[in-house]
């Protein structure tokens, strides 16, 4: 342990079992203990590649939410903000303005679309 740590490259393990999940992975990088001079080691994530060129739509999934191209360019490069006073059969809305564009989209797609999503023909997300 005086040099540079290992590097390490870890799979959780897959499973077909109904009813069943897959291996949690839990990564923590080396600490850099060195009272001089020392640094902790980095954490590097990637999702997984696509080569998917055809069947591609307009759709992302984000958190089980099927939710629009539109809505999710929207949230990422806008201005949203909750409103507290819109209620619609017990739904709630968060109201997201773009150059000028101003669209209410319900609360969970909003809540969806920041846990992670993943689009057809895209890589996987990291989250």
């Amino acid at each position: 342990d005086t040099g540079s740590g290992g590097q390490a490259a870890l799979t959780a393990g897959a499973t077909s079992a109904d009813g069943a999940t897959g291996g949690t992975l839990a990564l923590t990088a080396g600490a850099g203990e060195a009272t001089s001079g020392g640094a902790g080691g980095s954490v590097v994530l990637q999702g997984g590649a696509s080569l998917a060129t055809t069947d591609c739509d307009s759709m992302y999934l984000c958190d089980g939410v099927l939710v629009t191209s539109d809505e999710y360019a929207l949230v990422w490069s806008g201005s949203c903000v909750h409103d507290c006073g819109a209620s619609f059969y017990g739904l709630e809305y968060v109201t997201c303005d773009d150059a000028g564009t101003s669209v209410t989209i319900p609360t969970y797609k909003y809540d969806a679309i920041m846990a992670g999503c993943t689009h057809s023909c895209d890589g996987g997300a990291v989250v």
